[in-house]
């Protein structure tokens, strides 16, 4: 087994790491030329008569505050062409035995 000096090493390592950063440049550039683009009349960010989509951020945040549902009435009213709002999932435990405190059942 051959003994390489660290110096060499260290050139070896950076000669193989820019050869694969190069080939994977070039195989993106290769695989872009094969995406095909759409022309703008296609675009799914168009409406038809060629104006832009209009899509309420949060149902309109700046005008009610963001993901209530005065926005969403409000984006409602604006006539907006897609609505954006924030869901998170959330998990409620209960450990009374009467329910009736957290909903209307019970």
């Amino acid at each position: 087994m051959e003994i390489v000096p660290q110096p060499v090493r260290k050139k070896r390592t950076k000669l193989k790491i820019t050869s694969a950063l190069l080939i994977t440049l070039i195989l993106f550039i290769a695989i872009l030329q094969f995406i095909p683009v759409q022309p703008a009349e296609k675009q799914a960010f168009l409406k038809k008569g060629k104006r832009p989509l209009i899509i309420a951020h949060q149902g309109g945040d700046g005008m009610a505050p963001g993901n209530t549902l005065a926005a969403f009435s409000l984006s409602e009213k604006l006539e907006v062409d897609m609505l954006e709002m924030d869901v998170h999932p959330s998990i409620m435990f209960i450990w009374d035995e009467r329910p009736s405190h957290v909903s209307q059942r019970g």
